[in-house]
């Protein structure tokens, strides 16, 4: 942190230590110091999670993930695959469902042939029906007067 900090501001590593309170020989020893085991454990599990997730074509989720570790015999838990995931930005991709389309399109479409010889073209407005409604005849109105 110290690093980070120490740049825009230009202190002095003395000055940093002095402000949050450690001693500088503690800070350059801190420097110094490897990583810890759990750190260690943390990016090789984290290897893991990330080889088996993108053999996933980065479907699965965190629980997924755990569950396929678990079948590997990497015993962890799922808390641990979920904060490693969020720390590595490994975010699955929700699958759309597919649609089967009833139409197709373009040069691959199939027109059914006309078996009926049917005329398809627009007729006359009484001569079968109108445009509206092509499948109802037009019926004078004389046929529907009460005697």
């Amino acid at each position: 942190m110290i690093q980070q900090e120490q740049t825009p501001i230009n202190l002095s590593v003395e000055a940093w230590c002095e402000a949050l309170e450690v001693s500088p020989s503690g800070y350059y020893a801190w420097c110094e110091r490897d990583i810890s085991p759990r750190q260690q454990a943390d990016a090789r599990l984290g290897d893991e999670i990330e080889r088996v997730f993108v053999a996933s074509r980065r479907t699965y989720g965190s629980n997924r993930v755990w569950l396929k570790l678990r079948d590997e015999g990497i015993r962890t838990s799922r808390k641990r695959v979920e904060r490693l995931m969020r720390e590595r930005g490994l975010r699955s991709i929700r699958a759309r469902k597919r649609r089967v389309g009833l139409t197709k399109t373009g040069q691959s479409a199939y027109f059914a042939p006309n078996l009926l010889k049917q005329d398809l073209r627009h007729r006359q407005k009484r001569e079968v029906g109108s445009r509206r409604h092509p499948y109802l005849a037009v019926v004078p109105a004389s046929c529907f007067q009460v005697r």
